[in-house]
């Protein structure tokens, strides 16, 4: 669970990058993609606090600085792949992207439910 928590808050901690990548795009897609993510801060809200304060209550420093690391990797690596994608490629992905989140938070509101 603890796994799954600060996953949660990681995806949190990426949605600048995708929602910044996603702006390449002049349309309703980068505004699907927004409000998705807004979306996710607001109905995870709970279980995004909850993995960061695992972050800095539970996890040793040595997993903290690998959490870091692989943060700060995968924002590099969304930022390269936004920025290079020819636009058809950025539409198809930002699109997938939109629809994943308002997945998760059709199931995060499910959960919260139960």
């Amino acid at each position: 669970m603890k796994d799954k928590l600060v996953g949660i808050y990681t995806t949190y901690r990426l949605r600048g990058v995708v929602i910044q990548g996603c702006n390449r795009l002049d349309d309703r897609i980068s505004t699907d993609v927004k409000v998705a993510f807004d979306d996710y801060a607001t109905v995870a809200q709970d279980y995004i606090l909850e993995g960061k304060r695992l972050l800095n209550e539970e996890l040793s420093a040595v997993e903290v600085i690998e959490w870091k690391t692989s943060l700060a990797n995968a924002g590099k690596y969304y930022q390269q792949k936004f920025n290079q994608l020819p636009q058809a490629e950025l539409k198809q992905e930002c699109q997938q992207l939109a629809r994943e989140m308002a997945t998760i938070n059709q199931q995060v509101i499910a959960l919260k439910s139960q």
